[in-house]
């Protein structure tokens, strides 16, 4: 990278994700997004005027232009009196200027071979490594943008919305503390009764809104399992369970999962439930609830400070956080794939979360005998701030009788029979 009297900070990279990666480090230590300057061919942007007003040396000048036009980005950064900091983070980055190149193709321009002499290392010569890292086309399509390059062929696609969302978020969580409990739950009567619902030509349950509505009942036994931390000193107990589930919802012919808030389901029944969720699935995609996108831009944008000023608000806001997000959460894993494990959180923003792992037939005993039965993989998440291993046990004990009794089912099904007839 280079410096010059004017505080700026050059450094060429060798991709645009790099060049993403440390704008996105360069907010985190406070450079603000004005002060970072993203120049690169494709655009048809031209580094002369830039390059003569910083007034580089014509070698160092030239160097900078030949690898802008090898459509090697060049980021420009403001840096005041930072500049040190500024240039190692950009180095650790990936980034490089006339004096570090030979040190970027020692770090990055090596490959291992195997033989039956052994593994050999062997050294590129620089101008082999150069030719090969220079793209031979780009294309664009709906998908994105697709480079390729002698040493390899890779995609640029937008990271989606959603998916951030959920990053930003779990910034909320760096500082928790849980408890994990890993169990199996016998499930094979509640999923014995969904089935006969099919075979009755009722429409079969959902699964998910059946543990919903048992988690709903477990929790108002029990409201402490679901309480937002008030300040230093008091804890909110909420009269509702309002229980967070990921939808799928088709937007664009994709199926995304989307946030959605069961409200009080400890009042509900299971079958309120999957109607309740069968109804926003089958919502036009303009009427489903997403973040606004001006509170998505600068979450995007200034994502340390926007975490810290919302973790303040709803710190001191439970009912808005209550609004948000709810009071307990639940997510399935086993609807995107069969026989999967636990699964176990890093974090959560819930005092109390579910992960619906994958549902295994395996020997059981029953009544002393031997018989083939099917068991979820359950994870419950608790903060530990506010939770404590024997309570959390009492809870999850709870929660598997209530799972395993097949809690309202049975008076469902003569409920959902009554109204097909």
């Amino acid at each position: 990278m280079t410096t010059t009297d004017r505080s700026a900070v050059l450094s060429v990279f060798e991709n645009e994700t790099q060049v993403q990666q440390a704008m996105d480090d360069l907010q985190r230590i406070g450079i603000s997004s004005d002060r970072i300057r993203y120049y690169v061919r494709k655009s048809g942007t031209a580094i002369t005027d830039l390059l003569e007003r910083l007034g580089l040396p014509e070698q160092e000048a030239s160097f900078y232009n030949e690898e802008f036009e090898a459509d090697h980005p060049v980021v420009m950064v403001n840096a005041g009196e930072r500049q040190q900091e500024v240039y190692d983070l950009l180095y650790r980055n990936g980034g490089y200027d006339m004096k570090t190149r030979d040190a970027h193709i020692r770090d990055y321009g090596s490959i291992a071979t195997s033989g039956t002499k052994g593994e050999q290392r062997l050294k590129l010569r620089e101008e082999l490594l150069r030719v090969q890292k220079q793209p031979i086309e780009t294309v664009s399509g709906a998908g994105g943008r697709v480079r390729q390059t002698k040493q390899a062929t890779y995609q640029l696609v937008p990271f989606p919305q959603a998916q951030r969302e959920i990053a930003v978020a779990l910034r909320l969580t760096e500082h928790k503390h849980s408890i994990h409990v890993l169990t199996e739950v016998d499930v094979t009567p509640p999923r014995q009764v969904i089935q006969e619902q099919k075979a009755r030509g009722i429409e079969p349950l959902s699964f998910t809104a059946f543990i919903a509505a048992c988690l709903g009942k477990a929790v108002d036994e029990d409201k402490v399992v679901q309480a937002h931390r008030k300040g230093r000193n008091q804890l909110v107990l909420f009269d509702d369970v309002d229980v967070f589930l990921p939808v799928e919802h088709e937007v664009e012919g994709q199926k995304i999962p989307l946030e959605y808030v069961v409200r009080a389901a400890n009042r509900k029944t299971a079958r309120e439930i999957h109607q309740e969720i069968r109804a926003f699935q089958n919502l036009p995609t303009a009427e489903v609830t997403e973040m606004p996108p001006w509170l998505a831009r600068m979450l995007a944008r200034w994502p340390g400070v926007s975490m810290k000023l919302t973790e303040w608000v709803l710190s001191r806001s439970p009912l808005l956080w209550k609004r948000m997000a709810g009071t307990c959460g639940i997510t399935a894993l086993g609807m995107f794939g069969k026989e999967m494990g636990w699964g176990l959180p890093t974090a959560s923003i819930y005092t109390l979360f579910l992960i619906l792992g994958g549902i295994t037939a395996k020997p059981g005993i029953v009544d002393g005998q031997i018989a083939i039965r099917e068991y979820l993989h359950l994870t419950v998440d608790f903060d530990h701030d506010i939770i404590d291993g024997a309570h959390a046990a009492r809870f999850v004990t709870r929660l598997k009788e209530l799972i395993e009794s097949g809690f309202g089912l049975l008076d469902q099904v003569g409920m959902a029979e009554q109204t097909r007839t």
